[in-house]
């Protein structure tokens, strides 16, 4: 049996299908700001300060749509799937370690929310049983924000599989690492889905992919820009193939992309600009099978083979 046979019509066995099935039956939430502790308890009426939820599907099941999530103290919040169906915010502010792991055959969080619905995930560490799929799998929304977040041990740490609309990804200051597949991947099965995505400072390290945007499947058009970030130690550090006809666009800028077996690799469409950016140590630095732009103040040496394919290299400017 596939992961995808076993997730999607297996379900997550038996105790996690019947908490799915309170959450997906009970009624729509009315607070706007609710809590979680590890001293807190589920039930109806959880989530006021006084009497926080003990874990996020609790609190999710409690309230509104564009309702705020706060960590009341350091715990454990899950277990996964964490199952966003609505706008949200979940918010670890600083009290300590938040964390979510995710039981075997299941996500860590799974995002599932409307086509303008905005979610926000900020200060968890997302952990992988042995078995689990993915750190956060975002399947539909209009936007998707993570920033202060650690994300290991999955197939792939944060995993975009939108099918149509238009949406917005914003990734800062995550470290996704050991997950087999990929770090940060883009890869819809089908449809028409677009995309826009700004990844910052974030560490990818010892993933099969550190970042890996793939439309092949998909019609809709992608910008992409990867900022101030290290990737390291993966097989392909950086990896983006369009074959559709629609726009894809990459910038890489102010990154370090060390010690993968290949650095960067452009394929099928893709128009991507690279700008003092570091790439050494690798087997092939760049790989170049489309349209891949090296301004003047870029560092490409003491790789393997420093260049694949026809680079276009221009003076800063």
């Amino acid at each position: 049996m596939t992961e995808e046979f076993i997730r999607r019509v297996l379900g997550f066995g038996p105790a996690m299908a019947i908490a799915m099935l309170w959450l997906s039956t009970a009624s729509a939430g009315t607070l706007t700001k609710a809590w979680v502790s590890s001293a807190g308890a589920d039930g109806p009426s959880c989530g006021p300060i006084a009497t926080p939820c003990r874990t996020l599907n609790g609190a999710l099941a409690n309230v509104a749509s564009g309702a705020e999530i706060d960590v009341k103290d350091a715990g454990a919040f899950g277990p996964g799937p964490v199952t966003i169906r609505q706008a949200v915010s979940i918010v670890n502010d600083g009290v300590g370690t938040a964390g979510v792991q995710a039981a075997q055959f299941a996500n860590g969080f799974t995002i599932a929310a409307g086509v303008n619905d905005t979610v926000s995930i900020r200060g968890f560490t997302i952990d992988a049983s042995p078995g689990a799929f993915q750190g956060i799998e975002f399947d539909s929304g209009g936007a998707l924000t993570v920033t202060n977040c650690v994300v290991r041990g999955f197939s792939n740490g944060i995993w975009v599989t939108t099918t149509s609309g238009q949406s917005t990804l914003l990734i800062s200051n995550v470290f996704a690492y050991e997950n087999s597949s990929a770090g940060i991947t883009f890869n819809p099965s089908s449809g028409s889905a677009g995309l826009n995505a700004i990844i910052d400072h974030v560490v990818t390290n010892n993933n099969g992919l550190g970042i890996g945007f793939n439309s092949a499947s998909s019609s809709g058009p992608f910008n992409l820009t990867i900022s101030n970030s290290t990737i390291s130690a993966n097989v392909y550090g950086i990896f983006v193939q369009n074959n559709s006809a629609a726009r894809a666009i990459v910038t890489i800028d102010t990154d370090e992309v060390t010690d993968n077996t290949y650095g960067v690799d452009v394929s099928n469409t893709v128009v991507a600009m690279l700008t003092n950016v570091t790439i050494t140590s690798n087997e092939t630095g760049i790989i170049a099978n489309s349209t891949t732009a090296s301004y003047g103040n870029n560092r490409v040496d003491w790789n393997t083979n420093n260049v694949s394919g026809s680079l276009v290299s221009y003076f800063a400017r």
